[in-house]
């Protein structure tokens, strides 16, 4: 009995070994300071500075001339939360509620266009291009 358990657990372990190998493993590749361009539907635009490091760090508005402010969140330092981070897409969530209720969530996701720039979308709707200060 226990040479058939011995056997079992043998070969589960065997079947289990290449989906150890198959599981992405995160990078620290977007790690830094990048600048932050955004275009909503509506064709309004925004910028804001972000800075990555370890899997988290901050987002900060970067207030634009004649642009509507929105006077709890502008200029203030969110924090940031690395969802995935893989050579082929960089995923995060900005936690803007964090520091005020007024303030939005975003959750951003993006891919590498070359070596230094990401695009992508902001809570699906708007557009989002960073680039490697």
């Amino acid at each position: 009995m226990q040479r058939h358990l011995a056997s079992a657990l043998s070969t589960a372990l065997l079947l289990c070994a290449p989906l150890a190998h198959a599981q992405e493993t995160d990078t620290d590749l977007y790690d830094g300071r990048w600048n932050v361009t955004m275009k909503a539907a509506d064709g309004s635009a925004a910028a804001a500075s972000l800075v990555v490091a370890n899997f988290g760090g901050t987002w900060q508005d970067q207030p634009r001339k004649g642009a509507k402010v929105n006077k709890a969140c502008s200029g203030k330092k969110f924090p940031i939360t690395v969802q995935r981070s893989l050579p082929e897409r960089m995923e995060f969530t900005v936690w803007g509620s964090s520091v005020a209720p007024a303030c939005p969530d975003l959750t951003v996701l993006l891919k590498p266009v070359d070596a230094k720039t990401l695009e992508g979308t902001v809570n699906e709707s708007t557009t989002i291009r960073i680039v490697k200060r």
